[in-house]
């Protein structure tokens, strides 16, 4: 089944589709997710929401539930994961 948060996540990690993604998983976790690739997901989080992502809210998405919370939130993603 196709998630949009597993997409933004594998496209800003360069991740191959076997690797298993959960909400409780932190980004931290995930392999390629360097400082550069985290930038590139946050860049990609901030489109997707059309801008106004605080610092407060970028330092705060440590998980992918996290992330998707916020995009739920902003209207931009069905609760259901």
């Amino acid at each position: 089944m196709y998630d949009p948060i597993h997409d933004l996540i594998r496209n800003a990690a360069t991740l191959d589709d076997g690797f298993p993604l959960t909400d409780e998983l932190r980004l931290q976790e995930i392999p390629n997710m360097d400082s550069l690739n985290q930038v590139r997901l946050m860049t990609e989080i901030d489109q997707r929401i059309e801008g106004g992502l605080s610092m407060d809210e970028i330092l705060a998405l440590e998980s992918i539930g996290q992330i998707r919370s916020l995009l739920a939130a902003r209207g931009k993603l069905d609760v259901q994961p």
